[in-house]
């Protein structure tokens, strides 16, 4: 009897350890901290479809340029690094836009702010769709 009770918990201690392992915040981390101190993903979901970052810029300036367009959210591919304190951050959303002259579906650019000497601005990379 008891015997099959430990049993029977094992299914739930290996489903508790698996989703400690693979979800909230994890060892490996899929973004670059190298520029200015901004979180840039190495690869975003948009549309159900994953982009990976070419380290190429198509625009930094400090309003949006005319041959980008706001086509809507996407989201990091993977898990957010932690805080300084070792909590999990919020998964977090970028703004995607489309590079005029180019199909959504092969590239698009997301949008991330930053301040610089000159102040605010904008820096789009383009994202390769995979």
């Amino acid at each position: 009897m008891r015997r099959r009770a430990i049993l029977s918990i094992i299914p739930y201690i290996l489903g508790v350890l698996t989703v400690l392992a693979l979800g909230g915040c994890g060892s490996e981390h899929n973004v670059d901290l190298g520029f200015h101190g901004q979180m840039i993903p190495s690869e975003i979901s948009y549309k159900g479809y994953f982009y990976k970052n070419t380290n190429k810029t198509v625009a930094a300036i400090k309003i949006v340029p005319d041959n980008l367009e706001f086509i809507g959210p996407g989201i990091l591919v993977g898990n957010p690094p932690p805080s300084p304190t070792g909590e999990c951050n919020p998964q977090p959303v970028y703004e995607v836009y489309s590079i005029k002259g180019i199909d959504e579906n092969e590239a698009v650019a997301v949008k991330f702010g930053l301040v610089g000497n000159s102040g605010a601005y904008y820096v789009f990379f383009k994202y390769q769709r995979q």
